[in-house]
């Protein structure tokens, strides 16, 4: 326990061990904080952005728990604004550059727990089919399309790390600007 406090510490500089940081993402003492922060960034921030059609800055202004950040601070290369979720754990809303799509990310958690929640919590929003599911590029993640049914769907791609040190859970949530999109073709 000794060297997951060390390491929760030294997690700011990168300096633990991926078996360092599972030995803190299994506790459950950091598993329900995450989730906890995963509902606000994902559910409060992303999901209410894209289906609710408020500008993305009134949503997260009207979240006590988020405040602006310099992009630089997510380490995404496409984020055009960010927010960060208060909490020890590096978790992220981030506006991404089309202006129409949000994505939401936690560093630290069980990835299949906080991926379960994620589904679930598109769920609760609409009826969302599985679509496509591969790798990441980087080989670290699986990587699962969530599309609702019609012409323009609402699209969440979800990002469940399984190897490494990246992000636990990352999500990016949109409408498609056009009638089909490739990766919502259901598993069969």
């Amino acid at each position: 326990m000794r060297r997951s406090l060390a390491c929760l510490s030294a997690l700011v500089f990168s300096a633990c061990s991926t078996d360092a940081i599972r030995e803190i993402e299994n506790n459950e003492s950091t598993t329900g904080p995450a989730l906890a922060a995963q509902k606000l960034a994902f559910d409060g921030g992303c999901l209410s952005y894209v289906f609710g059609g408020k500008p993305l800055r009134d949503v997260m202004a009207a979240m006590p728990e988020a405040k602006s950040v310099p992009v630089k601070d997510t380490r995404s290369p496409t984020a055009t604004e960010a927010w960060r979720i208060g909490s020890l754990n590096r978790v992220f809303v981030m506006q991404l550059p089309n202006g129409t799509a949000c994505s939401a990310s936690v560093m630290l958690g069980d990835p299949q727990r906080l991926h379960d929640a994620a589904v679930t919590l598109i769920q609760s929003r609409a009826a969302f089919t599985r679509g496509t599911v591969d790798t990441s590029e980087r080989g670290d993640a699986e990587r699962e399309a969530w599309c609702t049914a019609g012409p323009y769907p609402h699209v969440v791609v979800l990002y469940r790390r399984t190897t490494g040190t990246r992000d636990a859970f990352l999500a990016n949530v949109f409408k498609a600007q056009g009638a089909t999109f490739s990766a919502c073709r259901p598993i069969t």
